[in-house]
């Protein structure tokens, strides 16, 4: 009984803190080209690649650009909350 109960609070912690599901990116944790990208493909939202960064798209809307190489600046900050709102 006592394993069991260990194992469901390891399945829960690393079930809740899995990356970039859709809403909850958060800055600057997931200011890496992969993460963001692999939320940019979901509910919808689309990716087209670019000379230096990928075009979010949704609905044939421009939502944002991914740069190839992520910064924790402003820009990943403005670039999450998009995702975040609109991924």
């Amino acid at each position: 009984m006592n394993t069991v109960v260990k194992l469901t609070a390891l399945f829960v912690v690393i079930g809740v803190s899995a990356p970039a599901l859709a809403g909850d990116l958060s800055y600057p944790g997931d200011c890496k080209n992969s993460v963001l990208e692999r939320a940019a493909k979901k509910n919808g939202c689309t990716l087209e690649s670019g000379g230096n960064h990928s075009t979010v798209k949704k609905n044939g809307t421009v939502i944002t650009q991914i740069p190839y190489s992520v910064k924790e600046n402003g820009t990943c900050r403005d670039i999450i909350k998009k995702l975040n709102d609109n991924c």
